[in-house]
């Protein structure tokens, strides 16, 4: 038997991990580092026609879901500053009413409304008014996105996933990254779980299959198959990291809350399902601007 000696290809030159990306049109990156990595391999003809969706289940997405939901015009969210104090002055449109908040290690900051917690959110009225907000792991992702100048950002939690991947599909979109704010660089359960369900949506209501995901997504896909159970998932985010943080200073409740709404009002919830938030820019300022599909009461 005669062996063949076939040469190896060369990749000289060339970005082999570009290459390989090219084969997938949904993205899901678990923290912010994880999508710095890929993304500079990212083709930036591609970016244009791509949307980014960040997700930071506990808590920041889910509050600003709420926070939506209640009737606010729009959110400035900020990377709250390492040191020094919180700038509680409007990035835009001074003329107008602005609300600030955000929290520092689970808790409000000084001069804060409701910290970052959704079932305090649920119990404010935000309505005519902007809202600037500090934010770590929910900010830096978003951040990421913005700096990756993609066509569109949207945030997503538990409750709008199908309401966001419907409008990021109508709005023509040919690739979509999801985002997980994750745990101060760690990868989350509940991040995991929430960009899962987003892209086992498309996998129903599109042409996408498996073929079309990185291995993020699939992963992030199969942990989502696990969860289809919110009460078994509610019990296992009760003993998680951030879990453990919410019980120790007193917003153990929030876990349920942005899960599936538990604690929350079902007429809330249902307009948290129904609110579209995507950012917009005004200037240099970026704002998260909420899209109702259904009528928004206080």
């Amino acid at each position: 038997m005669t062996m063949t000696n076939i040469a190896p290809q060369s990749f000289e030159g060339t970005d082999i991990v570009g290459g390989v990306l090219r084969d997938f049109n949904v993205f899901c990156a678990l923290t912010p580092a994880s999508f710095a990595a890929k993304v500079q391999h990212f083709d930036s003809n591609q970016r244009k026609t791509t949307a980014g969706v960040f997700v930071d289940v506990l808590r920041a997405t889910t509050t600003l879901n709420v926070i939506g939901a209640r009737g606010v015009e729009g959110i400035h969210l900020a990377v709250k500053p390492q040191v020094g104090g919180y700038d509680l002055t409007p990035p835009v449109f001074p003329e107008a009413k602005w609300l600030f908040d955000g929290e520092e290690h689970g808790r409000p900051i000084a001069g804060g409304l409701i910290g970052n917690s959704p079932a305090a959110a649920a119990n404010e009225l935000f309505g005519g008014a902007f809202l600037k907000f500090y934010s770590t792991n929910g900010a830096r992702a978003l951040e990421a996105l913005v700096n990756a100048e993609l066509g569109g950002v949207y945030l997503m939690s538990m409750a709008n996933v199908d309401a966001t991947m419907a409008k990021v599909v109508a709005a023509g979109f040919e690739t979509i990254w999801l985002l997980g704010g994750g745990f101060y660089g760690t990868v989350t359960l509940e991040d995991t779980v929430c960009c899962g369900r987003a892209i086992a949506w498309l996998v129903e209501h599109t042409e996408k299959s498996e073929a079309d995901l990185d291995d993020e997504s699939r992963i992030a896909l199969h942990t989502a198959a696990t969860y289809n159970d919110d009460d078994r998932l509610v019990r296992d985010l009760s003993n998680s990291q951030v879990a453990k943080l919410l019980h120790m200073i007193g917003h153990g409740a929030d876990v349920s809350v942005s899960v599936d709404g538990r604690g929350l009002s079902s007429r809330l919830w249902q307009r948290m399902r129904d609110t579209i938030m995507g950012l917009t820019t005004i200037g240099a300022t970026h704002l998260l601007v909420p899209e109702h599909l259904t009528a928004v009461r206080s």
